[in-house]
């Protein structure tokens, strides 16, 4: 077969290449694949923790499509992901078009700003949880003592403030990824097509739009 004379062709570096390749596989089977699956399996149970399991089938879906406040979940849920990943792509490239530039303490200032995607998911729930506390919290306390509110916000707790709350806490987890990518493609292009480019009258505009 096809597979066997491939085999016969690369030789002992076909072994090789599962051998090195096995741990990976490993990994994203155990660690991403299972609980994926796994996760699909328990919608269609009536898992409760401590309690077996029983398969009722498509029950769940049918309880949550029925739910008043499903469409407006669903809105929610297409307004986080349009317009945080929106911005966040932004900020990323905005960032990374700056960190690309050669500047003092470049190194020390990229790694600042990407400090928010290294902070576990867990760590800055709960830090930006405090912060927008609405008895103890760090924004409330900065508004109140510069005289830009009387009185505590419940930033989490109204319908006018919690989107944009949450909003905020994914795009600065988020754009840090972005940025990192965007400045490992801009590292790739070399500067004498820049240099080029501007010796023929391209302004910083036409640059990043045709070469960036």
């Amino acid at each position: 077969s096809g597979a066997a004379r491939l085999r016969h062709a690369l030789g002992r570096d076909w072994a090789l290449g599962w051998t090195l390749v096995a741990p990976v596989v490993l990994i994203v089977l155990s660690l991403l694949a299972y609980p994926f699956a796994n996760a699909i399996y328990l919608s269609f149970t009536d898992k409760v923790i401590g309690q077996t399991e029983h398969f009722v089938g498509f029950q769940n879906y049918v309880w949550l499509t029925q739910w008043p406040d499903f469409g407006h979940m669903i809105w929610n849920t297409v307004m986080l992901a349009v317009v945080a990943v929106a911005i966040k792509a932004f900020v990323g490239m905005s960032m990374a078009l700056a960190l690309n530039e050669n500047f003092k303490c470049r190194t020390i200032v990229r790694a600042l700003l990407f400090l928010p995607w290294t902070v576990p998911a867990f760590v800055a729930g709960l830090i930006w949880r405090w912060m927008y506390d609405d008895q103890n919290g760090l924004f409330n306390w900065a508004l109140m003592n510069l005289g830009v509110i009387s009185a505590p916000i419940s930033w989490l707790g109204t319908t006018t403030w919690a989107m944009p709350a949450v909003m905020s806490v994914v795009i600065w987890k988020g754009f840090p990824f972005f940025a990192i990518a965007f400045l490992a493609g801009m590292q790739a292009i070399s500067s004498e097509q820049y240099e080029a480019a501007e010796v023929d009258g391209a302004n910083a505009w036409k640059r990043f739009l045709y070469i960036t």
